[in-house]
């Protein structure tokens, strides 16, 4: 019927045979699932043993091998997606309720996720896309939208402690001078050095993504 339905007990996600590795009883995992009729994925949590979720059209698991994080969705393409975010956000940069994150695309396909991750950990998002896109991007969850076809992120955003950097390496200078010294930038699109960071007194990383 196209729903399925997921129950965390002692650790583990039951009703789904790809969820082999266990989870820590007491994790909050977020569950990122795209509607059987398509549509923005929709990311809930579970948050106690033997709760239950009811997903439409729930496919392939992507379980992060160390317990941090359980994607379900129906396309493989989107589980890739939504690991890349969190694996940069919260397994590289830290980041943490009530810390600010600066998510650069955010309405693209490894954004949008970025941004309702989050949301979800409780950090406050503010998030450049076209401007378009700003009801879709506001409709994820995001505090502050900018649009970058009208003014530039560096004027209007500083002290953040993450930036994830999802765009052309060329606006990297600028991203750098919105995070505060000892945060973080972290990178997806194209190696760069952690040294980079420095002269700006921020910790820097290319993360590629491992689909563990």
């Amino acid at each position: 019927n196209g729903r399925t339905t997921l129950t965390l007990t002692q650790g583990r996600f039951v009703g789904n045979p790809a969820s082999k590795a266990p989870a820590p009883q007491a994790w909050t995992l977020p569950v990122c699932a795209r509607p059987a009729a398509g549509g923005t994925p929709a990311c809930q949590l579970l948050t106690k043993p033997k709760e239950t979720l009811t997903v439409q059209g729930c496919g392939p698991v992507v379980v992060n091998a160390q317990g941090s994080g359980y994607f379900f969705t129906d396309y493989p393409a989107d589980a890739l997606a939504a690991l890349t975010a969190w694996q940069a956000m919260f397994d590289k940069a830290g980041l943490v309720a009530g810390q600010t994150i600066l998510v650069h695309a955010a309405a693209g396909g490894v954004g949008h996720f970025a941004v309702q991750l989050a949301k979800i950990k409780g950090a406050k998002v503010i998030a450049t896309a076209s401007g378009r896109n700003e009801a879709f991007v506001k409709g994820l969850g995001a505090d502050q939208f900018i649009d970058y076809t009208k003014e530039k992120f560096e004027d209007k955003v500083k002290d953040v402690d993450v930036v994830f950097h999802t765009i052309d390496a060329q606006y990297r200078p600028a991203s750098f001078r919105t995070v505060k010294k000892g945060g973080w930038l972290v990178g997806i699109t194209g190696q760069f050095p952690e040294a980079e960071g420095e002269p700006y007194g921020v910790k820097a990383s290319f993360v590629g993504v491992r689909a563990e």
